[in-house]
């Protein structure tokens, strides 16, 4: 918990700062991996109802998560169960990039539906723990416009990043 008056101005922008970078890497992940992935698993070959079980179950298992944990979380302990659940997220990516490039044909099912259900579980459980966290670093009348700014940006990045996915998609494939 922030103690007014303890972090000085500068700490406190050096912070807004970050959590709008962080707020960008957030966008990249949603543009590509998030956006991309039910057509990387058609390219890939999977049928109706392997698509169908990795489009639903990953997300069910992340609200789950987000409804049964961020409540158990002490407020001392919300930057560290945050950051257990960005590398979870992270190691998920990496684990989605690895199924689609790497994985053999009669793996790449379960690799993909564990790689985006640890994505979905560490993502949504995040959310929760990461306003908690940050909230006490501006006074409350000043927290929703910091947030209308970084959303802004998040949406823009988004965009960004969808762009971009489509257009190594049509670069790789040609489709």
């Amino acid at each position: 918990m922030i103690v007014p008056g303890a972090v000085t101005e500068s700490q406190r922008r050096k912070t807004l700062t970050m959590l709008v970078i962080e707020g960008c890497f957030y966008a990249f992940m949603v543009g590509t991996a998030e956006t991309f992935a039910l057509y990387f698993s058609i390219q890939r070959g999977l049928d109706a109802s392997q698509i169908a079980v990795i489009s639903t179950l990953p997300i069910l298992l992340g609200a789950l998560g987000q409804w049964l944990v961020p409540c158990r979380v002490p407020g001392d302990k919300l930057k560290l169960a945050m950051q257990g659940c960005l590398a979870l997220q992270i190691f998920a990516l990496i684990g989605f990039i690895l199924s689609f490039n790497a994985a053999p044909p009669d793996y790449f099912y379960l690799s993909m539906l564990a790689s985006l259900s640890l994505y979905w579980v560490g993502g949504l459980i995040a959310a929760p723990l990461w306003l908690d966290w940050t909230a006490p670093w501006l006074p409350q009348r000043r927290w929703g416009s910091f947030l209308a700014k970084r959303n802004g940006i998040i949406a823009f990045m988004t965009l960004l990043a969808y762009v971009g996915g489509a257009w190594l998609t049509y670069a790789r494939t040609g489709a």
